[in-house]
Parts: C-alpha cells; sequence; structure tokens
C-alpha cells in the first residue's frame, strides 16, 4: 500500500489516441500541477497501453492499465481494488456518467471528490415534471452522483443541468481557451493577429457564438471580417 494520496485521471481510449485527447493530457497535467502541493501523486488509467504520451511521462504520472468505461461487476471491483491500493482520493472523468452506482464503491474505497468533465456532442431532449425531480434527487445522493460537472460550453452546462438533472450547485462552465498574450512584446511587434475557430458546423459546437464574436471584432476592434480577405 502507498503513502501518498492520489488523484487520478481516467483515459476512455488507448493511451496513443491524439486528436481531442491532446487538449484532455493538458488538463490532467494542469490538476496534477495544481494538486501537487497538497502531496497528491498523480496516476493515470487507460483501457489499452501502446506508447504512453511524454508530457505524461515528463509531468510524473504513474501509468497504468485500468478499464474505467466497463461496468461490469467484476471489472468495477477490479477498479475499486485500484482504487484502494493506490489511496486515490480525487477523480478526474471526461465524458462519463454524471450519476453512476459505482460510485459507491468508489467511495468505499476511499474516494473523496469526484469530478465529470462533459465535452460529449449531441442534442438531447430536456426533462421536466417528475422525470427531473427524480434525477435532481438521486444527484443530490453525493454517494452515488458526482462531485462537480464541467461544461465545456454554456450549451452543454445547460444539457447537464435540463436533461442529466444535476442540481445547480454542481455545475460549473469552463469553457476551453487560450490565455491572452497581447502584451508580450513579440505580439506588439507583430504585423497581424489570426483568430481560427474550427469546428462542426453545429448548434451545439457555439457556432452562433463565434459569428457574434466575428461580428464584435470586426465591428468594433477594426479587424478584417471574410468578406474583406477574399474580395
Amino acid at each position: 500500500m502507498v503513502d501518498k494520496a492520489g488523484f487520478l485521471a481516467v483515459g476512455n481510449f488507448d493511451s496513443d489516441v491524439g486528436y481531442a485527447w491532446h487538449l484532455m493530457e493538458s488538463f490532467w497535467i494542469d490538476l496534477a500541477q495544481a494538486l501537487k502541493p497538497l502531496g497528491a501523486e498523480p496516476h493515470i488509467c487507460f483501457p489499452s497501453l501502446s506508447q504512453v504520451p511524454e508530457c505524461l511521462v515528463r509531468e510524473g504520472f504513474n501509468v497504468h492499465k485500468v478499464d474505467f468505461t466497463q461496468w461490469g461487476f467484476a471489472d468495477v471491483l477490479a477498479q475499486a481494488r485500484f482504487l484502494r491500493h493506490h489511496k486515490i482520493r480525487f477523480i478526474y472523468f471526461t465524458d462519463l456518467k454524471s450519476l453512476d452506482w459505482r460510485y459507491v464503491l468508489y467511495r468505499l474505497a476511499g474516494v473523496q471528490f469526484i469530478v465529470v468533465h462533459d465535452h460529449s456532442p449531441g442534442v438531447k431532449p430536456a426533462l421536466s415534471g417528475l422525470s427531473l425531480w427524480f434525477k435532481r434527487v438521486l444527484h443530490s445522493i453525493d454517494l452515488i452522483s458526482a462531485n462537480a460537472c464541467f461544461a465545456v460550453s454554456p450549451y452543454i452546462e445547460k444539457r447537464i443541468l435540463q436533461v442529466n438533472g444535476v442540481p445547480r450547485r454542481k455545475v460549473y462552465c469552463v469553457t476551453n481557451g487560450i490565455e491572452p498574450t497581447l502584451d508580450k512584446p513579440v505580439l506588439r511587434q507583430s504585423t497581424s493577429i489570426h483568430i481560427v475557430s474550427v469546428a462542426r458546423a453545429n448548434y451545439y459546437k457555439g457556432i452562433d457564438f463565434a459569428l457574434a464574436v466575428v461580428a464584435e471584432i470586426v465591428a468594433t476592434r477594426g479587424a478584417k471580417g471574410m468578406s474583406e480577405l477574399f474580395d
């Protein structure tokens, strides 16, 4: 049994899957750095292991092959044994359930805080009446509910509230973005700054917000719009 309390990040795919998961690696590293002053030892689990991202190795993550996407009873017992052995106190899930019977066993194994970060796409009908009330009651029971749900956009935040039935106090909207660096000398000397947005043209991807931002910077900041660039 290890001495340090642990922080666990969970990957839903093989350790070498890239694309959007490179973004998740940056979140895992940021969380590990934030928890390091508290003495939390960072762990990462993948369903399968091939090549482990170098950034996780540099940050000192302990890498394990444990599949947290499986919900069979034997699988969950193995997950709980892993959590107990490594004294995991904080779990960070991506696109998994905000309400799950497995969380009971995880908490019995010593887990104190569970975060679910929702990046998942899709449009789902909002609940109402008794169905929504019942889900909110279940989510008020911390044994089976995540302690916090992070939404990647206001649309996902609304979906977590109206479809998942998670109470307002547990939901946080944490949009992806970049740190403003316009005060840096290299950018002050630059002749141009290019702003690019890449996504499917779906409402839940925030295309309306992107268009509003483009209109704002063209109208008030003197930037060139697309029509000017291609005239």
